[in-house]
């Protein structure tokens, strides 16, 4: 029987704290295949928790830098759904850094979803209460890796 080791999916949440973002990095801590890294991107530095796990805030300024010196395999980008600006300047970040990324919650510019396209990166927009789709999104995010051209989409709403 072949002893193949499976690598883990290093998963950086943002949007911290929120109730939403909250819920799925504590989900995404207990899933096997899935390790939550201990940083997010806020607009003030410091800490929090989130159930067992010690989570960095860290400042605007550094955003790019400890991007690039994480390098989570995927990014969900749960930061303030009221603030499409804010979404897009995280994942103007996050094409600028070549990660593949998840946004939860539809930017409605066309021009932008171009952008993203453009950059070759794997992303989906996904609404926020497909927690399930949230999850696989990741899971084919990271097995497509970061040098695939695919569209962005809206995943169809399944009941869970």
């Amino acid at each position: 029987m072949e002893n193949r080791r499976v690598k883990k999916i290093r998963v950086m949440v943002t949007g911290l704290p929120g109730k939403i973002a909250e819920s799925i990095a504590d989900w995404i801590a207990k899933i096997p295949d899935m390790i939550l890294l201990p940083f997010t991107l806020s607009e003030e530095p410091g800490k929090l928790w989130v159930g067992q796990n010690e989570i960095w805030q860290i400042a605007p300024e550094y955003h790019r830098d400890r991007l690039r010196d994480i390098s989570p395999d995927v990014v969900v980008d749960l930061s303030d759904f009221s603030h499409t600006k804010c979404k897009k300047r995280n994942c103007q970040l996050y094409c600028d850094c070549n990660i593949p990324f998840l946004v939860v919650n539809a930017i409605k510019d066309s021009g932008f979803l171009r952008e993203v396209k453009k950059s070759g990166l794997s992303a989906f927009i996904v609404p926020q209460d497909e927690i399930q789709e949230i999850l696989e999104a990741i899971r084919l995010l990271k097995a497509r890796g970061s040098g695939s051209r695919v569209m962005t989409i809206r995943l169809k709403k399944k009941k869970l």
